[in-house]
């Protein structure tokens, strides 16, 4: 359930909370929005809500096609299930084939955000906000990390407003334990700072037939094994999907969507034994929204595993490609 309104002439606020079917209900978004600040055309976001990067990480699911974000941009594990996301906690042996998507809690995240966007034809933005960097949790967020990360996107619409274009960096750390357990008996050894430095690019094209064409892709420096468990020094990552959506009827509209994520990018590294060709996670999605007025949609959707869901399994159903149905009914009021 999600609020939103008027606090002044300048300000507003949004409130989202999220009644899962896995876990407790957690506080999604919490944050207040000024208008013109500090300096004209500029709207300042402070508390609780999705940091700018891209285009699948920030929206949600009453303006995308699918149900959940790209794999790679995950809000919770439960979100997907063609990961296998065992983690050991105390920094031992990497669990093989383990997969965290990349934003794993970073759906929200707290900090304040600074965009600037005049009026214009071409709805140009640029944004710059700093963050926690350790997403969001029902018991509440520590900073572990001892900083904040960096976030910024620009962006911007050509051709008529038929196609939008867009940038985005992202620049922070995230504490993992610096290696397996040490000692008789063992002991964790400390934590380090992972560093994240990413790029990212985004474009969408509204055809004149009236298929909407999206894609986007980031990677970059990524210092942690697929399974978040242990710093792997000088790791680099990417991920990228496209969709595309195509309106069946006046209600009735028709989209697929496939993506992949490479937790190692690079040949001749490896995590628990596996290399980036066997960790790759890719999946393939489709499905229906049908409108059955301007309050009410449904949605059915379909996700199909691509990759074995644990490719250190010989065989047997850790080693299958899983599925997953969703059905979904969205209403505003």
């Amino acid at each position: 359930m999600k609020l939103s309104g008027p606090i002044s002439s300048r300000s507003d606020y949004t409130l989202q909370l999220d009644a899962a079917s896995i876990g407790a209900v957690a506080v999604k978004d919490a944050f207040i929005g000024i208008n013109n600040f500090p300096i004209k055309d500029v709207k300042a976001s402070v508390g609780l809500f999705p940091p700018t990067f891209g285009i699948e990480l920030p929206h949600s699911s009453s303006t995308r096609e699918s149900p959940e974000r790209a794999f790679a941009f995950s809000d919770t594990v439960a979100a997907g299930a063609m990961f296998k996301t065992s983690v050991n906690a105390t920094g031992g042996t990497v669990t093989p084939g383990s997969v965290v998507p990349l934003f794993l809690g970073q759906d929200r995240d707290n900090g304040a955000s600074f965009t600037w966007g005049p009026p214009s034809k071409n709805n140009t933005k640029i944004s710059l906000g700093v963050f926690n960097g350790e997403g969001r949790g029902a018991s509440g967020v520590r900073n572990l990390n001892n900083g904040v990360d960096l976030v910024g996107r620009a962006s911007t619409t050509l051709m008529g407003g038929n196609l939008d274009l867009g940038v985005s960096g992202y620049y922070g750390t995230l504490a993992v334990r610096g290696g397996p357990p040490t000692g008789t008996p063992a002991a964790p050894v400390g934590f380090v700072q992972a560093f994240r430095m990413l790029g990212g690019a985004d474009v969408r094209y509204f055809s004149p037939w009236g298929t909407t064409f999206r894609a986007e892709y980031m990677g970059g420096v990524y210092e942690m094994t697929p399974d978040r468990a242990q710093y792997l020094q000088g790791n680099h990552a990417q991920a990228w999907y496209f969709t595309a959506r195509h309106p069946l009827s006046k209600r009735l509209d028709f989209a697929v969507k496939y993506d992949e994520f490479m937790p190692i990018s690079q040949l001749g590294k490896v995590a628990g034994g596996l290399g980036r060709g066997e960790l790759i996670r890719k999946t393939l999605q489709g499905g229906l929204l049908y409108y059955l007025d301007d309050s009410t949609r449904f949605r059915l959707w379909y996700s199909k595993g691509l990759t074995p869901y644990d490719p250190s399994a010989a065989s047997g159903p850790l080693r299958s490609r899983l599925g997953l149905i969703t059905g979904e009914v969205q209403i505003t009021y």
